[in-house]
């Protein structure tokens, strides 16, 4: 069981590379049995909410 959950969000038009800092904190954190969220988002190049998303 989970005892914290992390969000981790890339910035503007990151298109989340395999050698990117943020894959390894998020292998690191899993590796300890931490829930981690790494969502690729939906425009990453126009980041704004748009109707329809949930």
């Amino acid at each position: 069981m989970w005892t914290r959950s992390f969000l981790i969000l890339h910035g503007v038009e990151n298109r989340r590379p395999a050698a990117h800092w943020q894959h390894d904190l998020a292998y690191q954190l899993r590796l300890k049995g931490e829930h981690v969220f790494y969502p690729q988002l939906p425009d990453r190049t126009d980041p704004r909410w748009r109707p329809g998303w949930s």
